[in-house]
């Protein structure tokens, strides 16, 4: 039996008012060396009819049925059942350019180009080529790339041999723990400037809703889990930047005091370990914390979107 080289896997759930436009642009690739794993989870809608139509099509795609449990477990679901050498997320609302896959490079733990925002204004995210080959998780994530799966190409040896996943359970940020997990295994990686991935946005989209309180702080747990050993020994004080991001989004989101977040124990920690004095002292006030933070990010906007040109 011949390996495909490329495992493509779209989650799926009420999307058939978008999924032939994402299955046909997979299918349109110029690089045909892959397999597409479309897995329903639970659609109520005709997605999953869809689905079935295009594998009696197109040999080199397979179908999963579940019950609805989330875009963790679905992509979860994917991974299980994958066999191409390298791995690829595409959302099932999206859709790439015939050269998307041909744009990555196979020779690498780890590759990325940019994309388009399709939203009330478009926006387009071009990265500079380059290669990293030292501290390559610590490099991109100071950098500030996204931490979305998709625009990525992961080596699907390193996922399983290392067991990562993405985590159920939590309803926000499950993404970037996931990318932040796997660039702990990650010797080298490519950045190409090419731009083939058409990300939509619509208003009813997860970033529009607010989270459960103990989904978001399961999530911050586990992403400092993971930076922390992506920067052990890095030159970036980056710890410090996500400290103060996480506190603010907590404090705006859910209206924390000083003393709530004294009285959350992964909270009071990161800020003591990496606030300094000064810092701590404003988190007395939300509206001065607030501010500081608004002059913080304007400083630092060159640093944090630096891989963009």
């Amino acid at each position: 039996m011949i390996l495909p080289i490329i495992s493509i896997i779209v989650p799926v759930y009420n999307a058939e008012k978008y999924l032939h436009r994402c299955i046909n642009s997979i299918l349109s690739q110029t690089f045909i060396d892959f397999e597409l794993l479309l897995i329903n989870d639970g659609s109520k809608d005709g997605s999953g009819k869809i689905c079935d139509e295009y594998a009696e099509k197109d040999c080199r795609i397979r179908v999963f049925h579940k019950e609805n449990s989330g875009v963790s477990s679905t992509r979860n679901l994917g991974l299980e059942h994958s066999i191409g050498e390298y791995i690829a997320f595409i959302d099932s609302d999206d859709y790439i350019d015939k050269d998307y896959l041909k744009s990555f490079s196979l020779h690498y733990d780890f590759s990325m180009q940019g994309y388009i925002v399709h939203g009330k204004n478009d926006e387009i995210c071009r990265y500079k080529h380059i290669v990293l080959v030292d501290k390559v998780g610590a490099e991109l994530v100071w950098k500030g790339f996204t931490t979305s799966p998709w625009g990525k190409l992961f080596r699907r040896d390193i996922i399983k041999n290392n067991a990562i996943y993405f985590p159920c359970g939590i309803s926000y940020g499950e993404d970037s723990v996931f990318i932040y997990h796997y660039l702990t295994y990650c010797t080298n990686a490519y950045i190409t400037d090419a731009v083939g991935y058409h990300y939509i946005v619509y208003p009813y989209s997860l970033g529009h809703k607010k989270h459960p309180f103990e989904h978001l702080l399961m999530m911050f747990k586990l992403q400092f889990k993971y930076i922390k050993q992506l920067f052990e020994n890095s030159r970036h004080n980056y710890l410090h930047r996500k400290t103060l991001l996480t506190l603010a989004e907590m404090m705006r989101l859910y209206q924390l005091s000083r003393i709530d977040i004294k009285q959350q124990q992964f909270l009071n920690d990161i800020s003591i370990h990496y606030l300094n004095v000064f810092e701590r002292m404003l988190l007395r006030s939300n509206a001065l914390y607030n501010k500081y933070i608004g002059l913080y990010i304007s400083i630092n906007k060159r640093l944090i979107s630096k891989l963009r040109q």
